[in-house]
């Protein structure tokens, strides 16, 4: 439905405009990957192996019409989280029950490769029609949007996404139609309408960007029907010797908070060139010192079966049905972000980057080593390693015993426990290498 309404507006407004000063062309891109992860510590099966492939294809219709598609197939082996769920549970006190009970957990249609159909392997990420009119760039279907100028986590993106700890991962695209308007020379207003996937809620969210002589401004306005929840933000970044930038909003729902990231980046004549960036970050919502957390970035994804959901309701909150698009990424209050980044040579990069949560005293680490030996080939080692400075647990590294299920029933009252801190690794060894083609 989504792919015909666009041919249908590309089709309607070549009838209108001149015939094109260039013919008609295809162009085919994309990459290819394999991705091994290695996670010490776990209980169970420790590796997961991702081969991937995502080909693009551009069409150039006329010389203000564009249209791309974008797809990508995805295969995943090794680790499977509800397989070692239900290992853990089976193995637990609730073992004897779940058996009385003939529990079905959830199954496969092939379970070999882990899906139930084609779309748990392929996907359209990108499918939308370029149109570059004399007075505005118009974008629609299904695309990526991505505002802000902060490192990493960004306050005033409307439809925000936690990458920081998968760099290899793309955006998720957004079904949208968005406008972009230049005004003179210094200036352009974006505006954004957007839906969910079944087209049922309406997102909206408008970009006013300005060039000042000393700063790059952007005044923010975003709202989503779904909650009703909207926000307001600015967006500041200059050079005064090192570069700096400010990025703030106000979230507006049942209550009014404050989220913003205020940071510096300086470049050092080191090798092929030495970037250190560094950044505060304060989420208003969030936990502080003597707080429990709303959210963790290491929830355990619990898929119970049917049997069980209830009982364990309040136990395992499911962040995927949190409606609020908008809302914190993080369940802290305060932040501290550092990234180092040495390109030895051309072909040569490490890094290091570390985000600590100044509340509870956890955090985690993520050194990369990036080698390109040719301008299509890309190999990278990197590493996920949680850790805590000070506390007894917390949002990135918890305390094992907070890991522990625990629920009373029967007529008894009696006591059953599952200990899932065995999903938690040590830390996450990740090896992975693109061709681009």
């Amino acid at each position: 439905m989504g792919s015909l309404f666009l041919a249908v507006v590309a089709l309607a407004t070549l009838m209108l405009l001149p015939a094109p000063a260039r013919a008609v062309g295809v162009s085919v891109g994309g990459f290819g990957e394999i991705r091994f992860s290695a996670q010490p510590g776990v209980d169970g099966v420790w590796w997961n192996l991702a081969e991937r492939v995502r080909p693009r294809f551009q069409g150039q219709l006329h010389e203000r019409i564009a249209v791309v598609a974008e797809v990508e197939m995805l295969f995943v082996q090794g680790r499977n989280a509800t397989l070692e769920i239900q290992n853990i549970l089976e193995g637990s006190d609730f073992g004897p029950l779940l058996e009385l009970a003939e529990v079905e957990w959830p199954t496969k249609a092939n379970e070999i490769l882990q899906i139930d159909d084609i779309t748990d392997v392929l996907s359209v990420e990108r499918l939308y029609v370029d149109f570059y009119l004399p007075f505005m760039d118009l974008r629609i279907g299904r695309q990526a949007l991505f505002w802000g100028s902060a490192m990493m986590i960004n306050p005033t993106d409307p439809f925000p996404e936690f990458l920081l700890a998968e760099p290899w991962r793309q955006r998720a695209g957004t079904n949208a139609v968005r406008a972009t308007i230049p005004i003179k020379d210094r200036a352009d207003f974006t505006f954004v309408l957007a839906s969910n996937d079944i087209f049922t809620k309406v997102r909206a969210a408008g970009r006013l960007r300005l060039r000042l002589p000393f700063a790059d401004l952007a005044l923010v306005a975003a709202f989503r029907q779904d909650d009703l929840d909207a926000l307001i933000g600015m967006d500041l970044r200059g050079e005064l010797g090192v570069g700096w930038w400010f990025e703030g909003s106000l979230h507006v729902r049942e209550t009014i908070y404050e989220e913003f990231a205020v940071g510096i980046d300086y470049s050092f004549p080191l090798f092929d060139g030495f970037i250190v960036m560094a950044q505060y970050y304060r989420n208003g919502a969030g936990a502080g010192p003597k707080d429990t957390p709303d959210t963790t970035t290491v929830s355990i994804p619990i898929e119970l079966p049917a049997e069980l959901a209830d009982a364990f309701a309040s136990e395992t909150p499911d962040a995927a049905e949190d409606p609020r698009v908008f809302a914190p990424l993080l369940g802290g209050r305060d932040y501290f972000l550092l990234s180092l980044n040495l390109a030895i040579v051309r072909e040569i990069s490490v890094s290091a980057m570390a985000l600590q949560n100044l509340n509870d005293g956890t955090g985690f680490a993520i050194p990369t080593v990036t080698v390109s030996p040719t301008g299509w080939l890309q190999l990278a080692l990197s590493a996920q390693i949680p850790y805590r400075l000070w506390g007894d647990g917390g949002e990135f590294k918890p305390d094992p015993d907070s890991l522990v299920l625990s629920q009373e029933t029967g007529p008894f009252n009696q006591l059953y426990e599952a200990d899932f801190s065995g999903l938690l690794p040590d830390a996450t060894v990740t090896f992975w290498t693109r061709a681009n083609f």
